[in-house]
């Protein structure tokens, strides 16, 4: 495989990248972190509450600016960016997925999803036909006309999902999708997810849940702001066997 192919499969890369907080003794959420996440990818990102999860999500999606390192989402830096670039790239390449579902109340389903082609330039005939189609594609191509209180928990966070996706992003992050649901609507929006990875596109689910952590492709442990494991899921099962040394089965990017 060519170099050429190998950057063109790479969505999201973090080099050496550090986010503080604080006054006069600031505290580091996020230290010297590097990764790669790849096309088709599913990443479930885990720790202890205040270990760095949300702020590094943040910076992913460059909702958020580290201090020091790279983030380079697409193959665009957006370190160095300004405001007004880093919104383009999140238009036209990051899709968001949050625990609340924030669909505004008085919109329909189909108006809300296509809400997230609203600052890419998109003509409003256009937008509503692609987040038609965008709800179609995750099972509510019925719900079209039918606002958040008509809609149970688990059909609301399928139509935020399908604002995610409306804009064809390469990325999607999702900060604990199932934390507002039942677990059997928190499972349905969990195999959506991985179908959304299965057609090529990349996500990262930040989650406490060990259940959805263990079935997803790939498991990246934080503490106190540092990657303390990245594995792979065969390496995971691998370890729980006894079989092979990290050395042999380790899946780390």
């Amino acid at each position: 495989m060519t170099g050429e192919s190998l950057e063109a499969e790479t969505v999201l890369e973090l080099a050496g990248v550090s986010r503080s907080f604080g006054g006069a003794v600031p505290v580091r959420a996020v230290d010297d972190v590097s990764l790669t996440v790849r096309a088709g990818e599913i990443v479930a990102l885990v720790g202890s509450s205040g270990s760095g999860k949300s702020t590094l999500l943040a910076l992913m999606g460059a909702l958020d600016v580290a201090d020091l390192g790279a983030v380079r989402i697409a193959g665009h830096d957006v370190s160095g960016m300004t405001d007004a670039h880093r919104s383009a790239v999140r238009a036209r390449f990051v899709g968001f997925v949050f625990q609340q579902f924030f669909l505004l109340p008085t919109l329909s389903a189909v108006e809300n999803v296509a809400l997230g082609l609203l600052y890419t330039g998109t003509d409003a005939r256009t937008r509503r036909s692609r987040a038609a189609l965008a709800l179609e594609r995750v099972g509510l191509g019925a719900r079209l006309a039918h606002r958040p209180s008509q809609l149970s928990g688990g059909e609301q966070q399928r139509v935020a999902v399908a604002r995610a996706l409306v804009g064809e992003p390469s990325l999607v992050l999702a900060d604990e999708p199932t934390g507002a649901l039942d677990s059997v609507s928190g499972a349905g929006v969990m195999r959506l997810l991985q179908s959304v990875a299965g057609r090529g596109t990349a996500v990262v689910v930040v989650t406490h849940d060990r259940e959805i952590a263990g079935a997803l492709d790939r498991r990246i442990v934080l503490s106190d702001g540092r990657i303390l494991s990245d594995e792979t899921r065969r390496v995971a099962a691998a370890h729980a066997a006894g079989v092979g040394s990290p050395s042999e089965t380790e899946g780390h990017v």
